[in-house]
């Protein structure tokens, strides 16, 4: 799949600009696809050693020179004209952060049944706003987090906020989940941001994919834990693997190292075990065996106070309620779903040269 990414990332329609590819220390074929590629504008660097995630993406982002950086997983893939554009945009309205939507593309072999080679196109308005950073910070510390935000994948930062933030703490991504501190670092450092509602990458999901391995609670997982490799879950009450635990416990770690300017902000902790539940719910509709975590759950549940076990069982009865509801209208309000079978497309690469025909028209700024 880094292949694919690379192709995207390669076939923009801009000039300006490098591309650093950077491994992990892994034994993988990712040096031989970058050598196959034989481009001058690609450089491969490598750890030398096994680093944790949030260090590898520092060492990553060391080896950038550009004026603004952005990232790309090895399974996702970028819209043809998103430099070209971001060039456009910027210029005409100068901005640290510009984020964007993202679609959603799920590889050949995705094990759920009618999604594989299939691309979802969120809903977008392709309109230019100013967003606030504050407004955002609080919606993240009530753990709403949105397509909206700039979490590294569909976003770009300055180098100016880049060396801003690592003058004041020494570096830009903390652990445990670099998209979600990264998010909360540049939000506290600026007081607004560019969001460009129109979908200028795509997120690739495989059964190796992170956050699919997490949902599913598959044997991939193990390799994804292991890759953190210091104590991933320290702050939060709970210690299962969830996108929910992951993001509270990167809030808690980003606001104890940007403190001065994060202090006025608290963790929702209602909404963070109501949001751990629904989770376990959406693993156990997928087959995962939760039972463990289920356990810890309410056990934990059971020695927060009374009033604070009342209120949340009575946001449980309702979510059960709403689940019922969803499930008898869950296509009224569906994204659209495109085909790669009636669109020609067979892969990622294949689906982001289309990107611009499936999404017309082009954003105007």
């Amino acid at each position: 799949m880094l292949g694919y990414a690379l192709q995207s990332a390669l076939e923009q329609t801009f000039e300006d600009y490098e591309i650093v590819v950077s491994n992990n220390f892994s034994l993988d074929s990712t040096r031989q696809v970058v050598e196959e590629l034989m481009h001058t504008r690609v450089r491969y660097v490598n750890t030398g050693k096994p680093l944790p995630i949030h260090d590898s993406w520092e060492f990553a982002l060391g080896h950038a020179s550009g004026d603004y950086v952005v990232f790309l997983g090895d399974d996702d893939a970028l819209h043809l004209g998103l430099l070209s554009m971001l060039s456009s945009l910027v210029a005409q309205h100068p901005a640290d952060i510009v984020c964007w939507q993202r679609c959603q593309y799920f590889h050949p072999g995705y094990p759920l049944a009618g999604l594989a080679n299939t691309l979802e196109i969120p809903l977008f308005s392709n309109t230019l706003h100013t967003v606030q950073s504050a407004k955002e910070l609080s919606s993240l510390f009530r753990l709403r987090h949105t397509g909206g935000q700039p979490k590294l994948f569909n976003s770009i930062c300055s180098r100016a906020l880049l060396q801003k933030i690592h003058k004041a703490i020494g570096r830009f991504f903390l652990p445990p989940n670099a998209p979600y501190t990264s998010c909360v670092l540049q939000l506290a450092s600026t007081s607004e941001y560019i969001l460009l509602d129109y979908p200028l990458s795509i997120a690739g999901h495989a059964p190796e994919s992170s956050c699919d391995a997490i949902l599913s609670q598959s044997e991939n997982l193990r390799s994804i834990l292991e890759e953190f490799q210091d104590p991933v879950f320290e702050k939060v009450p709970l210690k299962g693997m969830t996108a929910t635990n992951l993001l509270a416990e990167s809030l808690l770690r980003a606001a104890g190292a940007f403190s001065p300017k994060l202090k006025e902000y608290n963790l929702d902790w209602k909404r963070y075990f109501m949001s751990y539940y629904n989770e376990l719910s959406r693993m156990g509709d997928r087959g995962a065996d939760v039972a463990q975590q289920r356990e810890e759950f309410w056990r934990v549940v059971s020695e927060r106070s009374i009033v604070f076990r009342l209120r949340l069982l009575n946001k449980i009865m309702l979510h059960h309620l709403k689940r019922r509801l969803k499930a008898r209208d869950r296509n009224m309000k569906a994204l659209p779903i495109i085909r790669g079978d009636n669109e020609g497309f067979s892969n990622i690469y294949e689906c982001a040269r289309s990107l611009e025909q499936l999404l017309l028209p082009a954003p105007l700024f």
